[in-house]
């Protein structure tokens, strides 16, 4: 009887392991603070090298990643932000605040 329960455990174990491996499909819209799409936004898996999309003409973006992997988001003159992929999270749109860097002279 011990030898079936482990069995089943393992078993479900590694169902639960194959689901939290599958990739999810992520869209959104980036926007800046006027709601605006943003163009050739940078957004890309943390921790991750070559994983990446940018957005298109309005601001939209479709990426697959995996569950509780972080998206980073980033353009130049504006502050990056970042986001984790939860299984419900199939749209995650973001608004980028500009940068407010002092200029120096």
């Amino acid at each position: 009887m011990k030898r079936y329960i482990l069995l089943l455990l393992t078993m479900l174990s590694c169902v639960f392991s194959l689901q939290a491996q599958q990739e999810i499909e992520v869209s959104g819209k980036v926007t800046d603070e006027t709601g605006e799409g943003l163009i050739g936004v940078n957004i890309y898996v943390k921790e991750r090298k070559g994983l990446g999309v940018i957005t298109d003409i309005d601001g939209n973006y479709t990426i697959r990643v995996r569950e509780y992997q972080t998206l980073v988001y980033s353009y130049i003159g504006y502050v990056s932000k970042e986001a984790t992929v939860k299984s419900d999270s199939h749209v995650i749109n973001v608004q980028l605040d500009e940068s407010k860097l002092k200029s120096m002279r």
